[in-house]
């Protein structure tokens, strides 16, 4: 039996970026799904709903707009409400230079201020990509490697690359803090800086 869903993929030089529009849904991925279908790939997921997550048998539930971390070849499942979620699927050897910091954020939800910028950076992606041309595609996948480079190995050498996005997503966040408060008298540099984590 089948159910009514709506996706749209882009196609970034190895590495996948989709929008997943579903109903009500619960997934499951085995360890028999893994050995007949093997993926060498990094998946990150950002919903804007609540999702239950049960990674290698460790269940927890990971909030609207906060981004989570697995590999495909862990055993999985989610389930979720009506969703709308993004997830950037990116090839194990296209980051081995990150492989160590993503090792430890798998399975984990990446609810930390650099968790937060890489959620909304995905958000503000797909609101972008429709209008991007074709040729253009690759350096914006560099510029998402760089991003998630900065957000998960801060200590690493090439983080600067990531700067220029950072800043825009900041941005970003601040111009929705300032119009969720514009009429409120808690507005100002003190709100602002405790909501960023800066």
């Amino acid at each position: 039996m089948g159910f009514a869903a709506r996706t749209r993929n882009w196609a970034l030089d190895g590495r996948l970026f989709s929008q997943v529009q579903a109903p009500r849904i619960k997934v499951t991925r085995t360890i028999a799904h893994g050995r007949r279908n093997p993926a060498e790939h990094w998946m990150v997921t950002v919903g804007r709903c609540a999702t239950l997550v049960s990674i290698n048998q460790t269940t927890f539930s990971v909030p609207a707009g906060i981004p989570f971390v697995t590999s495909l070849a862990d055993e999985l499942t989610c389930d979720r409400p009506a969703d709308d979620r993004l997830q950037l699927y990116i090839p194990l050897d296209k980051v081995a230079h990150i492989a160590p910091a993503l090792e430890r954020a798998r399975g984990r939800m990446l609810n930390t201020a650099l968790g937060h910028l890489i959620g909304d950076y995905l958000t503000i992606l797909q609101r972008v990509l429709p209008d991007v041309a074709a040729e253009d595609l690759p350096g914006i996948s560099d510029s998402i490697v760089a991003m998630i480079t900065a957000s998960l190995a801060p200590e690493d050498g090439d983080a600067y690359i990531a700067d220029p996005k950072i800043d825009l997503v900041r941005l970003e966040q601040i111009r929705r803090l300032v119009r969720r408060f514009l009429r409120s008298r808690a507005l100002g540099p003190r709100l602002l800086c405790k909501a960023l984590s800066i």
